[in-house]
């Protein structure tokens, strides 16, 4: 299947492959979002393609959709570009649905992408929408992302480099001299992005000039530094609404809360202009509650949990106002805030918490147990008297290692093992003690042999070779007698 799409792109046979399942997000405006669910297949190879295609990757320094840690990075240059220039945000109106394809078609040769790449792109665009829909890229889609940046890049280049503009994707904003109106700033966006066939919503444009505006999630304001704490906050009780409303099991929800909605809040001190920690105490206190309360344990060893490394058996989670001070001092990196970690926490003794981020999904009943073995709730219990054979305390386990119990045990079973031998004299069968010594491993008690029955058609059979053999020496005459050499 990949060789033909690769080789001719005919997508004849393979219609059904460029099909996909719509998905509508609901939007906080009460607008959805579509996102569209493509066959694994499919997305699998478009990762790869994306991945071995170093042109689609490429993007200008002033995009970050494909930059690691790209909201610490945008919300850090907007507050630094704020401080000499008027932000303005550009609003596309449905920007991934409206892209025409002769436009995402001419970026990608104009960014350098290899020839047949471009050819499997216009393919796959013509195979999965109909005749009179010739403009959009599936949301959801793993090249997506990069044909959008670069159907973005010859405009704003081109048209407006008398601004300095950031963008992740279609969330983008234009810094201005504050000489210059924000009324023409938003003419200037309407008229470049309008030679690629997108509409920028002008309302919806807002700028510093007027107060402040709304970028990555996070408010801008123009003369004084936005409390990011406050934000994150707010972010973090409608995450946890929406998360414990969500019908999924415990071992979805840690993990959720682990991987999306920590990461979502956390970010704050690395760009944060506000001072002190105690503004991200909510936080911590939110995300160590729902923790406990997900693992049925104290918020005391949910804290421990959770800042414990995963290397110690925790779970890992950089909370805002835990490490406040180590991240604005490491401004925007994590790799030593790691080292830290590791170097001042100290190790969990059970190994079960790596369950609950790796490994196959639990039950809600198996999330618990692991809360519980956290908490001590399993610990070992208090003796049951002494053994009456050896004196030693009497533990739930004890049978096992106690020789005096052994040996009980032994002898019960040589006894046992008599029986059953005397009960099967005089049967057809064998039957015999095994005098093998059990030394490493186990032995069978006894020795079966039974009788060996006597199949009639296999005697017929080996007469009847014997006789076609020697019947016709006999009846040619008497048979010839050789005597030995002695």
């Amino acid at each position: 299947a990949l060789a033909s799409l690769l080789s001719d792109c005919d997508w004849g046979r393979l219609k059904p492959l460029a099909e996909f399942r719509l998905k509508l997000l609901a939007k906080p405006n009460g607008k959805w979002r579509p996102i569209a669910i493509q066959e694994t297949l499919l997305v699998a190879l478009h990762r790869a393609l994306l991945r071995q295609t170093p042109a689609l990757r490429r993007l200008p320094p002033w995009q970050l959709a494909f930059e690691p840690m790209a909201q610490v990075k945008a919300i850090a240059r907007a507050e630094a570009l704020k401080r000499d220039c008027h932000l303005l945000t550009v609003d596309v109106k449905n920007a991934f649905n409206s892209v025409p394809h002769p436009v995402l078609l001419f970026s990608l040769h104009r960014a350098g992408v290899p020839a047949a790449t471009v050819s499997y792109v216009e393919s796959f665009l013509r195979a999965r929408h109909a005749a009179d829909l010739p403009a959009g890229v599936p949301q959801g889609d793993p090249l997506s992302m990069a044909m959008f940046c670069h159907a973005l890049t010859w405009p704003v280049e081109s048209f407006l480099a008398q601004y300095e503009v950031l963008a992740y994707a279609d969330d983008m904003i234009l810094a201005s001299s504050p000489s210059v109106p924000a009324s023409t700033v938003r003419e200037d966006a309407h008229a470049a992005l309008a030679r690629v066939g997108l509409s920028v919503t002008i309302e919806k444009c807002a700028s510093t000039q007027e107060g402040g505006i709304s970028f990555m999630g996070t408010r801008i304001i123009r003369d004084s530094p936005y409390n990011l704490a406050e934000c994150a906050t707010r972010s973090l009780y409608e995450s946890l609404r929406t998360l414990r409303a969500a019908d999924v099991s415990r071992h979805d929800k840690i993990r959720l809360l682990s991987y999306c909605i920590v990461p979502s809040v956390n970010y704050g001190p690395l760009v944060d202009a506000y001072p002190g920690p105690q503004s991200y105490q909510e936080v911590d206190a939110l995300v160590v509650a729902e923790l406990g309360a997900l693992l049925g344990i104290p918020d005391k060893l949910a804290r421990a949990l959770a800042l414990a490394p995963r290397t110690a058996h925790g779970v890992g989670l950089v909370l805002p106002h835990h490490y406040h001070a180590d991240m604005q001092r490491q401004a925007g990196t994590f790799r030593d805030l790691r080292k830290g970690q590791l170097k001042d926490a100290v190790p969990l003794r059970s190994f079960l918490p790596l369950a609950l981020l790796r490994g196959p999904a639990l039950s809600d009943d198996q999330v618990v147990f692991v809360g519980e073995c956290l908490a001590g709730r399993y610990q070992k219990t208090r003796p049951m008297g002494s053994c009456r054979y050896c004196q030693q305390p009497m533990l739930p386990r004890h049978h096992l290692v106690c020789k005096g119990i052994n040996g009980l045990h032994v002898a019960r079973h040589e006894k046992i093992a008599a029986a059953l031998l005397a009960a099967a004299r005089g049967r057809t069968a064998r039957i015999a003690r095994n005098p093998a010594v059990p030394v490493d491993r186990l032995q069978p008690d006894f020795v079966i042999g039974d009788l060996v029955v006597a199949v009639p058609w296999r005697l017929e059979r080996s007469y009847a070779l014997k006789m076609g053999k020697y019947l016709p020496l006999l009846q040619s005459g008497p048979l010839p007698a050789h005597r030995g050499g002695g």
